[in-house]
């Protein structure tokens, strides 16, 4: 069996994003549900993953779990005995699964009939089936709540319930208290996911284009728009530097200021005049105030210097070449997939 056979290599390896679709794949967007024959599948293989609780539904002989592991974002749904539960094992606890992973029907018969009527001919009729991992043995990895947890506030109560509801609260997951649960929202996780495949996509085109990506400072003296808006860097003691000329004596700068850096431009400037064609994506500070959607005290900023532009219309050339590549690979990477992202993280900016 196809299914079967893609499922070996992968046995010692995370089960998200892999065992969860019948073409194996590593892509974050990959999807849970998969198309097989119509010969009846059971059990595949027993496969064992830590992840970390989503939601729970207790019923009387059976609890039904909803785990994820960050690698997809779909969850992966685990059936054990109600007996079998460990105890503490609440919404986002970190919990250790050992089973064997399964195929159920996804649709039923009436949904089935449904399709069957509206699907046009030539094409395929392979029944959809969604994977369901049967545990034989789970582990509560977080441990008994200690007895500072167990005195809970309510915006600690908040967080928990925050990670099967709906839309939580952005103040809790602004604050101290959010940062270890604001990655598990969904719409948190896809927008992790869309920078990483966003900033992926940028390195190749600037490096099909045959850019060179160098490193800049991001503390430094300059401050190339000279606006003021700089971070001023205080030291608690004063900082040595070799001298110009070269000869090896240290010398103190205790007048001189460093901030975080605004730009790339000067330094990006300079390393164009030996390399040619270069750039960098990295971080760059404003000292502006920053609690709005418009405008970020840090962010990442894309800059790139070539000796090769030698007017306006072949800088605009150059630059809408750039812009255009990147923005088709992105919408070519999302094309197949952006059904399985959570709809909201495209919205977040309306609401930070």
């Amino acid at each position: 069996m196809v299914l079967y056979r893609n499922i070996i290599p992968f046995l010692g390896r995370s089960i998200f994003g892999r065992l969860l679709s019948s073409s194996v794949t590593t892509d974050p967007f990959s999807n849970c549900h998969t198309n097989v024959s119509n010969e009846t599948v059971n059990a595949l293989t027993e496969v064992q993953t830590v992840a970390w609780v989503r939601s729970i539904r207790k019923h009387k002989t059976r609890t039904f779990l909803d785990v994820n592991d960050g690698s997809s974002p779909r969850n992966l749904q685990v059936v054990c005995p109600s007996d079998a539960m460990p105890e503490h094992v609440a919404v986002g606890s970190a919990v250790s699964v050992r089973g064997r992973l399964v195929l159920r029907p996804l649709r039923r018969r009436h949904q089935q009939q449904e399709d069957e009527e509206e699907r046009k001919p030539g094409e395929d009729e392979t029944p959809e089936f969604t994977s369901e991992l049967v545990a034989d043995v789970i582990r509560n990895l977080s441990g008994q709540p200690s007895a500072e947890i167990g005195s809970t506030t309510d915006a600690d109560h908040s967080l928990l319930g925050a990670m099967s509801a709906s839309r939580p609260k952005l103040g809790l997951l602004r604050s101290d208290r959010g940062l270890a649960w604001r990655h598990r929202v969904p719409e948190m996780a896809a927008l992790l996911r869309l920078r990483a495949a966003c900033k992926s996509i940028v390195h190749r085109v600037m490096q099909e284009r045959a850019y060179l990506e160098v490193d800049t400072p991001i503390l430094t003296r300059t401050d190339c728009e000279g606006a003021g808006e700089t971070f001023l860097i205080q030291s608690t003691k004063p900082t040595l530097s070799a001298t110009p000329d070269g000869s090896g004596e240290l010398h103190s700068e205790e007048n001189t200021d460093v901030h975080l850096t605004v730009s790339a431009q000067l330094h990006l400037e300079a390393l164009a005049l030996g390399m040619g064609r270069v750039y960098s994506l990295s971080p760059t500070f404003r000292a502006e105030p920053s609690h709005s959607r418009f405008h970020l005290a840090e962010f990442l900023m894309l800059e790139a210097e070539s000796v090769l532009l030698d007017s306006s219309a072949a800088l605009c050339t150059e630059m809408e070449t750039i812009v255009a590549s990147i923005v088709s690979s992105f919408l070519e990477k999302l094309d197949s997939r952006a059904s399985d992202l959570p709809v909201r993280c495209f919205l977040l900016h309306l609401f930070f």
